[in-house]
């Protein structure tokens, strides 16, 4: 398992396309990815959890991955984070 915290960069926050977006990469590796934010988490394969944490940019997020492609998966989604 590896996490990482992220300020999320994304001037409209984690908003449909930007969890669409999220949701896809969830699909491209073999790993369960979660997203913590305050005190909940939601599925990275979940479009529609993502969107309802309310997540706006400068917001503080952690990203934890774990499974065969934990690392590569994690580094995705700091490229798309962050």
């Amino acid at each position: 398992m590896v996490e990482k915290t992220f300020c999320v960069g994304a001037k409209q926050g984690l908003n449909v396309d930007m969890a669409g977006k999220m949701a896809n990469l969830a699909e491209k590796y073999n790993c369960t990815a979660l997203l913590y934010y305050k005190d909940g988490f939601a599925n990275m394969g979940s479009l529609l959890n993502i969107v309802a944490m309310g997540i706006v940019c400068g917001d503080e997020v952690t990203v934890q991955c774990s499974g065969v492609q934990e690392v590569q998966a994690l580094d995705a989604y700091e490229k798309l984070i962050g």
